[in-house]
């Protein structure tokens, strides 16, 4: 339930700068949507030693198992270099979500969440050897990062708790590049010995595009162009090697313990202190200058061979593509894009000439993929590890080429999103939901269109499966299992024919091509002398795939009869993943390496390269031979005793923050406090504020239950603010109870029911009141990075309330609240975005003075103001009923991209916008000559119109803000004569 009569504490002093740079990223521990919530009906586990604690659910015994074990081999190498941890760490594994992904954050209390689900080939992160090792030994690594204290930091941590952690706020470049280099440093995979790393190291080498790069920008994610949020992954692990291949690696300890006492974002003396380096920067010019010969000397020796020539598609379309797949009637080229805004779709190019390319012709966006599938978002860290690359991994046409069927993440339940297979048909233009909460992915049509060969994704191996569709003779869709081995897992299926189907089946100690025979029920492994046989496919008796033997990824043929005869049908720099045949014009479309990611491309293989092909070794394999150390299966974790998990164990608070803060009216004093289980079933946040002016202590308390089905939420506070001046002085107390009934699978959607006891002073009215509420709200918006706002979709709220009013002559009133957000581009793409605001408040009664409604000044963005008239100051208007129109139109931001290296700031863009704001009220106003309120009753629009300039930076690595200047004129009215105004101010 919101509280709309004034400023709670927390709101008034978010406007302030020290406030946004210390306390905003601290206080980064939202009570989370029911997107990253577990069932309230599941059975929760926890089983402990002296250093971690694991919370697992009742049937996840194994992987907890797995889990502790890998966490144990990981924690004693890390501790042979660093300062372990003090405290136990908790760690939950999470497996309601197919998306891959992990986090670790040092707030309230050291702990990880591991969402264990494996990611898939076509992933960034797709070639890992043992993925949950891998998954756990980079967050242990973020644990071990945060955990470092010294000084006067470790002296106040005991005082103020885990809030003084310094080293959660060092630049995301320091934090994922020691994570990531770890990753491979102490284990047999890892990014840095990736392949697709390599790739596009190589191309970065070759046109020059690594040179420019620097070190502040290496810290974003928010650049909407490749490497995009993968910047402090790609180019952070590069720093931290070349520390470690000129000072040795175990100087990563003393920088990182001398780093936790320090302010953080005086990054360089821990580098200078331990290394023979001056500063960060430096080493990042020395990591370019060595990546940049070593990947030149890779290309020098690949080109001793000619390369493979690769056309690449219209890149004008998109940002990036992968997964192509021609129709069998050679009409269609379906494959998956990154859009220009980046969101993901699925595109198709249709030709009207066999004979002519794919490439000749335009694409149509035919299904734009959900961009709010539920997945997890944890506190403490900008965004979580190891994001999935995209949904939708893979297309299949049925043999009529009239359709086609793909993957897609989507939530089936308000806590669970599984990927499920769907199809789209060309004659009605819709998609149909083929399985549901199956974990299906990857599938692949079998010749007569009647199964389904999938993937089936689980935590510890994935089931290879068949799916036959409903028939004549049938109603219901069978799914039947081919393969289910603990420890294996199934990438690729593709049909030889109705009976047979190949796939890779990897396990951490190999992988492989296996052939299975439905009719038999034998399985067979094919010796193709391929380390990594991958992205199978079937054509004119001729086994295609993609194999890294010369170590580059690139396209091989071989034949089922003499699989070890293989040979080589490309030859390229980068690298070829996912591909299909074009049958009419005898190419190979490709998904490929460029220097901005993933593209198709068409490949002419009618000249066949020469076999071997040039070798080369991963540009940075020889400094990670060293530390390799064989992951044993779990021996001795099954004898540690199973808990049930009470969420009441760890509410105690963990920290607290004193803050004080000035303004133009007043001086107040904040100390604030939040807390939450590892599983978020109970949390809350408590603040105690005293302002000078109203010599009043404010206080909030929030607490939200997630035990039952229905969260159940608590609130109470006491607040004392004012409307345009000081001496207009409110008075607010508010106890609560409320409900989020679990009703809508997607995200997007949410309501709330609430009652509430309230005692209100505004000026000379006072109430006593007894009030319920209902609350719907949805979402629905898409995005563009090039726009401070949406640019499609709606957003709207809808609040009811009835209220019982012991100072009113009418003992029941009622209340209606109304915000609507439509955004689109009337002119077009890049070309405006356009932003309507619609708001509305209804009151019954004119005699509940306390619940009247005031607009606010200046607020616009994410801002919890409800009523915005722009160019009037705050209580400017306020009464029981009027309606309120806000026009937005925004031009696309210019970029600058530009950014300090010894400072923490980084300017992305900057943007203009045009604004207008319209209001018609029964009510009052405020004359602002007399600067007393007149009587309003609607007969009248009052408006104010403005432009803006919006500056969009980063300060202190971590806190995403933008500078607003605000220029507005008020036309003459009977509020007063025309006037001018200017604002100046922060938008979150």
């Amino acid at each position: 339930m919101s509280n709309k009569s004034g400023h709670d504490p927390i709101t008034r002093v978010k406007n302030n700068l020290f406030f946004l740079i210390t306390l905003l990223f601290f206080l980064r521990l939202p009570f989370s949507s029911a997107a990253s919530l577990p069932n309230p009906n599941t059975n929760w586990k926890t089983k402990s030693n002296d250093k971690f604690e694991i919370i697992f659910t009742e049937n996840s015994e194994e992987i907890a198992n797995l889990t502790l074990e890998n966490l144990e081999i990981a924690y004693k190498k890390l501790s042979m270099i660093w300062t372990p941890p003090e405290q136990i760490i908790r760690v939950v594994i999470r497996e309601e979500t197919d998306v891959s992904n992990g986090y670790a954050s040092p707030l309230p209390y050291p702990h990880i969440v591991l969402y264990p689900t494996t990611p898939s080939f076509s992933e960034s992160i797709g070639e890992y050897k043992n993925w949950l090792y891998e998954l756990t030994l980079h967050e242990l690594i973020h644990v071990f990062t945060f955990e470092q204290r010294r000084g006067a930091t470790r002296f106040l941590w005991y005082v103020f708790g885990s809030v003084l952690t310094p080293n959660i706020l060092l630049p995301r470049w320091w934090l994922e590049g020691v994570a990531v280099d770890g990753e491979s440093r102490f284990s047999q995979g890892g990014r840095m010995r990736s392949l697709y790393y390599d790739a596009f190291l190589r191309l970065q080498a070759q046109k020059d595009e690594i040179n420019p790069i620097s070190l502040s920008s290496i810290n974003e994610y928010r650049i909407p162009t490749w490497p995009y949020g993968n910047r402090p992954y790609l180019y952070g692990p590069l720093i931290w090697n070349h520390i470690f291949e000129t000072s040795g690696e175990k100087v990563s300890g003393p920088i990182h313990y001398e780093a936790g006492g320090r302010v953080p974002y005086l990054i360089n003396k821990p580098l200078q202190n331990n290394t023979k380096h001056n500063s960060f920067k430096e080493v990042f010019e020395e990591a370019k200058m060595s990546i940049t010969e070593r990947s030149l000397n890779q290309i020098k020796i690949l080109n001793t061979t000619p390369v493979t020539p690769i056309s690449s598609f219209n890149l004008i379309q998109w940002q990036e593509a992968h997964s192509p797949n021609v129709s069998p009637d050679g009409k269609r080229l379906a494959f998956i894009t990154k859009e220009k805004n980046l969101n993901k779709t699925i595109r198709v190019i249709t030709r009207t000439s066999l004979s002519q390319s794919f490439r000749g012709f335009e694409s149509s966006e035919i299904l734009q993929e959900e961009s709010n599938i539920g997945s997890p978002q944890g506190p403490g860290l900008p965004l979580p590890d190891t994001q999935s690359n995209v949904s939708t991994q893979r297309i299949s046409w049925f043999p009529h080429s009239n359709a086609f069927i793909y993957d897609s993440i989507g939530n089936i339940s308000p806590y669970e999103a599984r990927s499920d297979l769907w199809m789209y048909s060309f004659k009605t233009k819709k998609k149909t939901q083929l399985t549901r909460g199956l974990r299906a992915r990857e599938p692949s049509l079998s010749p007569s269109g009647q199964q389904i060969a999938f993937v089936q994704l689980g935590s510890l191996n994935h089931k290879l499966s068949l799916l036959k569709l409903k028939s004549k003779e049938s109603t219901k869709s069978e799914v039947i299992t081919l393969f289910d081995q603990s420890g294996h897992f199934v990438h690729w299926p593709i049909w030889i024919d109705e009976h047979t189907i190949v796939a890779n089946i990897k396990t951490s100690q190999s992988e492989n091509l296996v052939l299975f025979n439905l009719k038999t029920k034998t399985q067979n492994t094919l010796d193709l002398l391929c380390p990594r046989p991958r992205f199978p496919h079937f054509t004119n008796k001729v086994l295609l795939f993609s194999c890294d033997i010369n170590g580059v990824w690139n396209i091989y043929q071989t034949s089922l009869q003499t699989p070890s005869e293989t040979s080589p049908l490309s030859h390229v720099i980068s690298g070829v993943w996912s591909f299909t045949l074009d049958t009419k014009t005898n190419s190979l479309i490709a998904t490929h390496g460029t220097s901005q990611g993933f593209q198709i491309g068409e490949i002419d293989f009618k000249t066949i390269p020469v076999s071997p092909l040039p070798t080369i070794t991963p540009i940075l394999n020889s400094q990670y031979e060293s530390t390799i150390e064989e992951i044993k299966h779990p021996t001795q974790n099954h004898t540690l005793e199973s808990k049930d998990y009470k969420s009441s164990n760890y509410l105690l608070p963990r920290y607290w923050i004193p803050f004080f803060y000035t303004s133009d009216k007043s001086t107040s004093f904040l100390v604030s406090t939040q807390n939450f289980d590892p599983l978020q079933k109970q949390s809350y946040g408590a603040q105690l504020l005293y302002d000078q002016v109203t010599q009043s202590i404010n206080y909030s308390f929030n607490y939200v239950n997630r035990v039952s089905y229905w969260p159940v939420r608590f609130f109470t506070l006491q607040e004392t603010s004012y409307l345009a001046d000081p001496k207009q002085k409110t008075d607010n107390q508010q106890t609560g109870l409320g409900f989020y009934p679990p009703l809508f699978e997607s995200h997007q959607k949410q309501l709330y029911i609430g009652l509430s006891y309230n005692q209100r002073e505004l000026l000379t009215s006072q109430s006593k009141q007894l009030e319920l509420q209902t609350n719907f709200s949805q979402s629905n918006l898409l995005t563009s990075p090039y726009y401070p706002q949406a640019i499609g979709g709606n957003r709207y709220q809808v609040d009811f309330g009835i209220i019982q009013n012991s100072s009113s002559e009418v003992p029941w009133i009622y209340k209606i609240t109304l915000s609507s957000d439509y955004y689109f581009q009337p002119f077009g793409d890049n070309k405006g975005s356009l932003k309507t605001h619609l708001t509305g408040y209804y009151l019954d009664q004119l005699n509940s003075l306390t619940n009247f409604q005031s607009t606010q000044s200046w607020q616009i963005g994410n801002s919890p103001a409800f009523a915005i008239m722009r160019g009037y100051p705050t209580g400017a208007f306020f009464g029981p009923k009027f309606g309120i129109v806000n026009l937005e139109y925004w031009l696309p931001g210019k970029r600058m991209d530009k950014g300090l290296s010894y400072l923490a700031g980084y300017f992305h863009q900057v943007y203009f916008g045009f604004v207008s704001d319209f209001i018609s009220m029964d009510g009052f106003g405020l004359n602002p000559i007399s600067r007393t309120y007149t009587r309003l009753r609607g007969n009248e629009i009052f408006s104010s119109t403005g432009i803006e300039m919006l500056l969009d930076f980063n300060l202190g690595y971590h806190v995403d803000m933008k500078i607003v200047f605000g220029s507005y004129w008020i036309p003459e009215s009977t509020m007063g004569n025309g006037d001018h105004s200017w604002s100046l101010g922060l938008r979150l």
